[in-house]
């Protein structure tokens, strides 16, 4: 059998997992879900603070918990969580239930943050950023397919509906995880000794260097989130015409391998430098250009920050290696992970200032960030497969 063929195999349901996890049909009425049963708005953001700190607090706990379960028993547990809490969707109709739910979800999410990862480098180090890639695009897929559903389901069968398929298809994701093959973890009893070692990051350059550029791709995505509706409306187009926007650069974000699998042959620091630098260009050019010249770099913009993230996993991923520390790989992730969150809990936090500036100012000062970026790529080390 051919390595294209096992690797396929092996990958297989970790794709179909991602495919069937994307699928979140209630996500354009996520709002209404819960203030149909009582839910305050000021409610819903604490569920939403409460989800937020749940992956925080849990996730290098669970990333801990990675390696030493394995990484198919821990996307078995994030799927069973997973599960659970859209049940408890499906089921609740109070804020203490919402509540349970959120902090169910938050598990989930810690539980996969790292594993799916480091389940992909284990599998093959050497075509990573094109594997993550591909299994990002199958969770995309699986978005945009419910964003479409969405419309048939609302229309013939309300909220319930859109919970009780998004609840189906995660049960699906579930069963799907029990056919992984086994990757990652030695058994427990050959890593007590190993277990005394502590994993933290060092406050060497490249590890500072990382993180801050984890962070900018973390603020940038929240400001495409916060501020891509002002820019629709700043150059005319209605407010009810963004789902329809964010299917479009959804789509075009199912490029993202294509791309990967063009550069293959470049170095993933410098491609990891080239990307930078039209992120540069793109937020730089937002609050310049006026009229529908800024639809195009509003599109492509995810799309090129997607690239970034795989290029900065597959980093993440070669640093651990080049510390010798593979068997703390969910670990570590989950360390990069957590720091990344810490960026977007601040910037939450200072979000009031934030909405003062203007949302031109906001993008030019996300252009200077990424022109920062660009130059401490210089601190960060050529890696062995770099040479």
């Amino acid at each position: 059998m051919s390595k294209q063929l096992i690797l396929h195999n092996r990958l297989f349901f970790l794709n179909l997992m991602s495919f069937f996890g994307g699928f979140v049909f209630y996500a354009p009425v996520s709002l209404l879900v819960r203030t149909r049963c009582g839910v305050t708005e000021a409610q819903f953001f604490l569920l939403e603070a409460i989800l937020s700190v749940s992956i925080f607090f849990f996730e290098v706990p669970c990333g801990l918990l990675s390696d030493r379960l394995g990484y198919k028993n821990t996307l078995i547990a994030g799927s069973c969580f997973l599960f659970a809490a859209r049940l408890l969707m499906f089921c609740s109709d109070r804020f203490w239930l919402f509540a349970v739910e959120a902090v169910a979800e938050g598990i989930a999410s810690a539980l996969f943050s790292g594993t799916f990862s480091a389940y992909l480098y284990e599998v093959e180090p050497q075509d990573f950023a094109e594997n993550l890639s591909k299994n990002d695009n199958c969770s995309n897929l699986g978005f945009i397919l419910s964003s479409l559903g969405f419309f048939v389901l609302y229309a013939y069968g309300g909220i319930d509906s859109l919970l009780f398929f998004t609840m189906l298809f995660s049960f699906a994701a579930l069963i799907c995880s029990f056919f992984l093959k086994p990757v990652g973890a030695k058994p427990c009893r050959l890593r007590r000794k190993q277990a005394a070692v502590p994993v933290h990051l060092s406050l060497a350059a490249p590890d500072i260097v990382l993180v801050f550029l984890l962070g900018c791709v973390s603020v940038a995505f929240l400001l495409v989130n916060f501020f891509y509706v002002s820019l629709l409306i700043k150059v005319g187009i209605p407010e009810k015409y963004m789902t329809a926007f964010i299917l479009v650069y959804s789509a075009i974000q199912l490029s993202v391998p294509r791309i990967v699998h063009r550069l293959r042959r470049w170095q993933p620091l410098l491609s990891l430098r080239l990307f930078l630098v039209v992120a540069f260009f793109l937020a730089f050019s937002l609050p310049l250009l006026s009229g529908f010249g800024i639809i195009l770099p509003m599109l492509l913009f995810p799309t090129v920050l997607s690239v970034l993230g795989v290029y900065l996993e597959q980093y993440q991923n070669r640093r651990i290696d080049a510390l010798s520390r593979g068997e703390n790989r969910a670990e570590f992730l989950s360390v990069y992970s957590m720091v990344s969150r810490l960026t977007e809990i601040l910037f939450l936090l200072g979000s009031s200032a934030l909405s003062r500036l203007t949302t031109d100012l906001v993008f030019f000062l996300l252009g200077a960030l990424f022109l920062i970026s660009v130059f401490a790529c210089a601190l960060l080390p050529k890696q062995e497969s770099d040479q």
